[in-house]
């Protein structure tokens, strides 16, 4: 049985948590993007790997590879916002209305289109999670309050794409006098 017409071409690790071995065996897989790092906001990058974490000096980064990197954040992410869970060590409260969890991401957005060119932000969306009825209403009065912003939905492969053709996301352009 086929899912997908075409096999995937991106990757996002359980829990963001990767591998110094992660990056080359998603290239040897043929994957283009991976999406479970934090390092930048509104821009895709390159994926290094091979750092070097020496004691009592600098850190070096690794080789830039040809692996795209379209990242996340805890705070983009439904889960912490959303589930109730206790661990032995700690609770994690979620349990957050969606009007309060979607009225952040809107901010985002709104700070990204005023002050980026170009700007990509990714949101997380466990099915288990969003899928519940009152979320799922809210994600889609969310949607309608965002399709009204200057923004657009992509696939993350089609931004990865784009970005290994020369494309350049996130371009940083404060404007003067804070329109909104």
């Amino acid at each position: 049985m086929e899912i997908s017409p075409s096999p995937p071409k991106g990757n996002r690790a359980p829990a963001w948590d990767l591998v110094p071995h992660t990056a080359g065996s998603l290239l040897d897989l043929g994957l283009i993007y991976d999406s479970s790092l934090m390092g930048n906001d509104y821009s895709p990058y390159y994926v290094r790997r091979g750092y070097e974490i020496p004691q009592g000096a600098p850190m070096r980064f690794g080789e830039k590879t040809r692996l795209v990197e379209m990242p996340v954040s805890w705070l983009l992410d439904d889960y912490p916002h959303f589930e109730h869970l206790r661990l032995p060590n700690a609770i994690m409260p979620g349990l957050k209305t969606p009007e309060e969890v979607f009225r952040n991401g809107t901010e985002d957005i709104a700070y990204m289109v005023r002050d980026f060119t170009d700007g990509v932000l990714v949101f997380t969306f466990h099915p288990q999670v969003i899928g519940r009825g009152h979320r799922m209403l809210g994600l889609e009065r969310w949607l309608d309050e965002l399709t009204g912003m200057d923004v657009a939905f992509e696939r993350l492969e089609s931004v990865a794409e784009q970005f290994l053709e020369g494309r350049h996301y996130g371009g940083y352009k404060p404007r003067r006098g804070r329109p909104r």
